[in-house]
């Protein structure tokens, strides 16, 4: 049985699109990874359900309650998880649980009369989980929780994912990178693309295929990961890398760059320049032939876009 049915759905913001005709079918018991900047996360949480409507299309959200899991939610520090979770218990109406097994479940049985302010952040995203599902949700949006999480806190994480599904909860997590899930297995990892679009996204098993852009300098190698990238510049054709805090320099031409980071979603905006459409928050036009695209970047970057890529974009969009 289908949660959430996305049909056709188109949403803008400011003259952009932040969807593009997009259809996405949602079944009880999917657990579900979309790889979009948080800025926009937030914005598909509110249309997912139902608190924002779209410019076109139609989002039918079968879920009895659905529940929002942000990356900056605060909890009562002071009680302790057993208290807090007691709390949750009382104040939502429906079926007891037996909160031993449910402890146990989460693994939090070590940390059960903690306060929650002594917690690690692998057990504070578990204790929000617990919580939810006490609240008889079955449809769970959650931003970006596997953030600064350890390996094998994102390991009981994804365990605690298998819980939920398996009493029919769905789960949507947005995160602004898939790169931590590379070594785990996952049913269904989507990419919000360039031209506002899910793609799927194959999960990486050839142990040879690059997924980190290679920097040298001074006798050090440096592993830059594609979602650091805020865009790249040619200069007298060399590659320059540009991330919040740092530049790299690469051997690579922008052509073999372009290629690799294309399921990364990034754009060539310009024969010099190829951008992380991901951060892409305004486009400013001066000219009939003269725009830039201007990033969410520390700097608030701004790119230039060719006469040629414009039309491109308004191919892919379906600007008027």
């Amino acid at each position: 049985m289908n949660i959430l049915n996305i049909n056709n759905v188109t949403k803008n913001y400011k003259g952009s699109p932040i969807l593009n005709s997009v259809n996405l079918t949602i079944k009880k018991g999917d657990i579900t990874w979309i790889q979009v900047e948080n800025a926009i996360s937030k914005t598909l949480i509110s249309i997912f359900s139902n608190q924002e409507s779209v410019t076109s299309g139609e989002i039918i959200n079968e879920s009895s309650k659905t529940i929002y899991i942000y990356s900056e939610d605060k909890y009562y520090e002071k009680l302790s998880v057993n208290c807090f979770i007691n709390f949750c218990d009382e104040v939502n109406i429906g079926a007891s649980f037996n909160k031993e097994k449910l402890f146990n479940l989460f693994f939090l049985s070590d940390v059960r009369y903690e306060r929650i302010s002594k917690l690690n952040l692998g057990q504070i995203r578990r204790v929000q989980l617990l919580a939810s599902f006490i609240r008889h949700g079955d449809l769970f949006l959650i931003q970006n929780p596997l953030l600064d999480l350890t390996v094998n806190q994102v390991k009981m994480y994804l365990n605690c994912l298998e819980i939920l599904s398996s009493y029919d909860i769905s789960v949507i997590i947005f995160l602004p990178t898939i790169e931590m899930l590379e070594e785990f297995k996952c049913d269904k990892l989507l990419l919000l693309n360039e031209q506002r679009k899910f793609i799927e996204i194959k999960q990486i098993q050839n142990k040879n295929e690059i997924t980190k852009i290679l920097s040298k300098k001074n006798g050090v190698t440096y592993f830059i990961n594609p979602s650091d990238i805020n865009f790249i510049e040619v200069i007298n054709s060399i590659c320059y890398i540009y991330l919040d805090e740092s530049t790299y320099e690469t051997t690579y031409s922008i052509s073999e760059l372009e290629q690799k980071l294309e399921h990364f979603g990034f754009f060539r905006s310009h024969r010099s320049y190829l951008i992380n459409f991901q951060k892409v928050i305004e486009m400013r036009s001066y000219t009939k032939n003269s725009s830039t695209l201007v990033l969410s970047d520390k700097n608030n970057s701004q790119v230039p876009l060719s006469k040629n890529k414009m039309s491109v974009l308004k191919e892919q969009f379906n600007w008027i």
